[in-house]
């Protein structure tokens, strides 16, 4: 399941979110939008961050606290990939060629 805060002021109706969860989707897992707190992400197996520059960002820990193992984590790097296979498809250009 992936979490995300819903949108507002601080969270943008960003275009990488929306392709991102729809991959998600289409991916089978759930992606719901409801608050969290600091500490229920410091025990999140793994999260990311998404921005129009920066994709998919992993982050492998949250005020100190490693998630997993401390490295990418396996969604997210099945996000990813599924992200510029998308943009591959949309643009004819392999920008992405890992997992």
């Amino acid at each position: 399941m992936l979490v995300s805060r819903q949108l507002g002021h601080d969270i943008l109706r960003g275009i990488t979110r929306q392709g991102l969860a729809g991959l998600a989707r289409d991916m089978g897992m759930v992606f719901e939008e409801r608050p969290f707190t600091p500490a229920q992400a410091r025990r999140a197996a793994e999260a990311f961050l998404t921005s129009s520059s920066g994709f998919l960002m992993p982050v492998t820990a949250i005020d100190g606290h490693l998630l997993g193992d401390g490295t990418p984590g396996p969604v997210t790097r099945r996000l990813l990939a599924a992200y510029w296979r998308a943009v591959a498809r949309q643009t004819g250009v392999d920008h992405y060629s890992g997992g």
